[in-house]
Parts: C-alpha cells; structure tokens; sequence
C-alpha cells in the first residue's frame, strides 16, 4: 500500500519535475516520494517552530493561556501562519474589528490600536477564533491562504535530497586518502643556547657553536650560519670570586635550514570532474543553506 500524503507542502508532480523524471514512477518509488514528501513538510515545520498546514479555530478558541503565543507590547505573534481573523478576545472582551490590524506583510503578527488607531499595548489573555495555515495540495478549503511559493518549493527540494537525486556538489577537484604534502622555503632556526664555559684562567675563549645536523628525511643541504659576537662572562667558584670578561667572542647563533614540514590529510573521499562528492553516502543528507531559505518563515 502506498503511503499516503498527510499536510504535504509539496505535490509528487512537483519532485518529478525538479527531478526531471518524465515517465509515470512505479509503485515503489511513488511510495517513496510520498514517504519522504511527508518528512521533508515535518522537516519545514521543526525548521520554523511553526506548522504551515491547515488549522481551523474556527469554532474553538486559541488560547493564549494554553497556546505559544508570543504578546509583547503592541505585537502578538500567534505560532501559525493566520489566514483568516473571526473574532479576538482580549480578557473576554470582543474586539472590534478597527482594535485590531493584521499588517498586509505579516504573517502571523497582530497590532493592537486605540481609538484613535494608534498603537496600544495588549494586556491580559487573548483569544483567537479563526483559520491558521495555508491551503493543502490539493485543496478547495476557503478562508486558507495559498502556500507560499517558496515553501512548496523547498518541500519539493528536500525530497529530492532525500530520494538522493539531489547531490552536494564542490570543487572541480580530486582528493585521494591521506595525501601528503611538503611545504617549500627555508626557515630561520636559533641555537637551543649558548654553550657554557668553564671555570679556569683568564680570558677562557668559549667552545665552538653548536654543529648544524640536517634532518633525516630531507636532502642535505649546507646551511648558511649566522654568527655574532658575545661578551663571555666567567666567574671563579671558590673565593676570592673573580669575573673574566672575553670581549667580543665569535659564536654560533644560528643557521638557514629548508622547512621541513608534511601535512597529511585523510580524505575519505574524492570528488570527480563534475564536482559530486564521491565515497560517502549523501542519500538524506540536506544541506544547511537550503533550510536558511525559510527563515522569513521561521516564528519569532
């Protein structure tokens, strides 16, 4: 049996389209489709803290007491798109219609006016009758909004994601696993520090500065070495202390060395000349920016 479509944003004509598929789908891919159409408008409606399908308050109240509705000053953010306002209570008072205004770019906030058709705080409970959501696919419901344009057609992308006939796409370029490169270039490199010297006579000359040994696992190249000349200091041990000055002694302070340097990335995965991800299992993988497309749409 295949799975029916339940508040669905999006018509199964709509995936095949986007998915270029132009032959009538069997039973198991339609059940498919429908399955994931059904997650891809639950998906939308977790994404914007909202539920985008028909809900009729028609008869019942929406209560502030008892719903997330969100009053703030002037505002009342009600958590469903409103299509349609029957009546607002306000600490069960009936509002006229001329206490109320739903901005013709809003989509579920409500002013409160004066008398005057100033702006006015709201206060206390508020309850709502009417119709909250868009119309269904297919829908001759009156009363509703249509759905907007960019919800069904988000639905309609989150499917083909979901049926993997929707890819991530990337660079123009191949990654193979654990590739190793070397940084080039040379690199300044000091002595760990100044050999020391020992106590003995006058004017001791100070050892000879510390060898460069290359690295093991580049070519031996020589090294150019930058010397400098040092005031060496010697202090007797025993008393009488004495200090010996050798002035301007000739030391090793460092060398030129080639950089050696590896980076090792471990890539799972390759990408081939048309860009798709290659190696790993993107069948249901969304990507973010496609959800950021809602955000007009999200509830405050």
């Amino acid at each position: 049996m295949t799975t029916a479509l339940l508040n669905n944003y999006c018509a199964v004509e709509d995936v095949l389209t986007l998915i270029k598929k132009v032959e009538t789908p069997d039973s198991l891919l339609l059940d498919r489709i429908n399955t994931f159409i059904n997650q891809s408008s639950r998906l939308i409606d977790d994404y914007c803290q909202t539920k985008f399908h028909e809900q009729d308050f028609s008869l019942d109240y929406l209560d502030s007491r008892f719903s997330n509705i969100s009053i703030k000053d002037s505002s009342v953010w009600f958590p469903f798109p409103l299509s349609q306002i029957i009546e607002i209570k306000e600490n069960d008072i009936v509002l006229a219609g001329s206490d109320y205004i739903l901005p013709s770019g809003s989509i579920s906030q409500v002013y409160r006016l004066n008398s005057d058709g100033e702006l006015k705080d709201w206060s206390g409970t508020i309850k709502v009758k009417g119709k909250f959501g868009y119309k269904g696919l297919p829908s001759c419901s009156t009363g509703f909004k249509t759905l907007p344009f960019v919800i069904r057609t988000q639905c309609a992308i989150f499917t083909a994601y979901l049926l993997g006939d929707r890819k991530v796409t990337g660079k123009n370029m191949t990654k193979t696993a654990n590739n190793t490169n070397s940084k080039t270039g040379w690199e300044n490199r000091v002595s760990g520090h100044i050999p020391t010297i020992g106590v003995g006579g006058a004017n001791t000359t100070i050892p000879a500065g510390i060898a460069f040994i290359p690295d093991t696992n580049i070519e031996t190249i020589t090294p150019k070495t930058y010397t400098g000349k040092t005031d060496i200091i010697m202090v007797q041990d025993t008393p009488p202390y004495k200090v010996n000055v050798a002035l301007d002694t000739v030391t090793s302070l460092g060398w030129q060395a080639p950089i050696n340097e590896t980076i090792t990335n471990s890539v799972n995965e390759s990408e081939n000349e048309s860009g798709n991800l290659q190696g790993l299992n993107l069948e249901g993988f969304i990507p973010y920016f496609e959800f950021k497309k809602l955000d007009p749409y999200k509830f405050y």
